[in-house]
C-alpha cells in the first residue's frame, strides 16, 4: 500500500490524479479492490477471466480519479494489457 500511495503521490504530481482524489485513500482500495478481483476469479471461473475482470476493475477506477483528458490513454492502456493477459492464457 505505501509503494503504490508513493507512485499515485507521483501521478497526481504529473496531473494524473484529479486534484480532489487522496492517493493513500485510492491505494488501500485498489489493493483492496485487485485482491478480490482475483479471488473471486478464482472461485467463480479458476481464474479463466481474471484479465477480463482486472480490465473491468481498471475501467471503474480510472474513471473516479483520472482527468478525463487523460482518460481514454488509460482505458488503452488497460484494455491492451487485458488482450495481452488473455493471448497468454
Amino acid at each position: 500500500i505505501d509503494a503504490l500511495t508513493t507512485l499515485l503521490h507521483r501521478a497526481a504530481a504529473t496531473g494524473d490524479l484529479r486534484p480532489d482524489v487522496e492517493p493513500g485513500k485510492v491505494a488501500r482500495y485498489l489493493v483492496g479492490a485487485f485482491t478480490g478481483v482475483h479471488l473471486l476469479s478464482e472461485v467463480l471461473t479458476s481464474r479463466r477471466d481474471v484479465a477480463e475482470r482486472v480490465e473491468d476493475m481498471w475501467e471503474i477506477l480510472l474513471r473516479s480519479v483520472v482527468p478525463e483528458d487523460k482518460l481514454s490513454y488509460f482505458l488503452q492502456v488497460s484494455h491492451t494489457y487485458a488482450e495481452r493477459e488473455h493471448a497468454t492464457r
